[in-house]
């Protein structure tokens, strides 16, 4: 018998194994894969089988113990135990092209398992979970990696939705969230991700929603300088820093008074808006 030809048709604790010639043969499971003429002896499996496939000389079988098999059918080893179904799985089928498979469960769910490592998947858009004046925190989900361990993740970012993206981060494969630092105050940013496994680089992401900084307050200013002094006033300069944000203004300045007795938490000061400190620092 072909084992190209074989189908099997797990029930219970007995398969049918159906070939071209129209030779049907029934085997005796005993909670075993399989033991048939042309098909190896192959260990023994902890719950009894609920559906079974063969295609290429891969066997991939599939049971109450809620995970699936993949053997060689010429030797009978185990090549792989794929595990995330939380239920029984009840049917198992290749791809046409044999480098998947496809199993569906009781938990509910279909799953698609690549037998062929190939780097990963693009994720799905990160997204910007908390921002200060400079810095986001930056979240994403693992992507499928076709049963390969991603071992990093690259990041990049871009002001606004239409510039270039650059300055990458790497984080490591088991994370999935990074800070990001040195960023402007009331600033949009996006975001993008890829991951990387043994194969290779996949692709990048989509861009993330367009994310602001929060405003921050000004620099602080140089230290001051005395220009004029009176009998009852002094006359001081300042240079006021650089623009935080662009696009904004500084309203007003805090002027303080220490000496003679008087600390800076006596709060002996004058306020001054923009215009008044321009025009005079008396």
């Amino acid at each position: 018998m072909d084992p190209l030809a074989y189908e099997a048709l797990v029930e219970a604790s007995t398969a049918a194994l159906a070939a071209e010639d129209a030779a049907l043969k029934v085997a005796a499971m005993d909670h075993r894969v399989a033991a048939a003429e042309g098909l190896p002896s192959m260990e023994r499996t902890r719950v009894a089988l609920s559906s079974a496939q063969v295609k290429n000389y891969v066997l991939v079988s599939a049971g109450l113990d809620n995970f699936l098999v993949v053997w060689n059918v010429a030797s009978g080893e185990v090549l792989r135990r794929l595990y995330g179904h939380d239920d029984q799985v009840n049917c198992v089928r290749f791809f046409n092209d044999s480098t998947g498979i496809v199993s569906c469960s009781g938990d509910l769910t279909l799953k698609v398992w690549y037998l062929t490592p190939q780097p990963p998947a693009a994720p799905a858009k990160p997204q910007v979970t908390k921002t200060t004046g400079f810095t986001m925190t930056v979240q994403w989900q693992q992507p499928p990696a076709f049963n390969e361990e991603v071992t990093a993740f690259h990041l990049q970012r871009r002001v606004g939705s239409r510039g270039a993206f650059g300055h990458d981060a790497t984080a490591a494969g088991d994370a999935c969230l990074i800070v990001v630092d040195g960023l402007l105050p009331a600033t949009a940013y996006q975001f993008r991700v890829r991951a990387v496994n043994r194969m290779g680089v996949g692709a990048w992401s989509d861009p993330s929603a367009l994310a602001t900084t929060e405003v921050d307050v000004p620099d602080a200013v140089a230290r001051p300088e005395v220009l004029e002094v009176t009998s009852s006033s002094l006359g001081v300069a300042w240079l006021a820093p650089t623009a935080v944000v662009a696009g904004t203004s500084i309203g007003r300045f805090v002027v303080q008074l220490a000496g003679g007795g008087v600390s800076y938490s006596d709060k002996v000061q004058r306020i001054c808006t923009w215009a008044e400190s321009a025009a005079h620092h008396r």
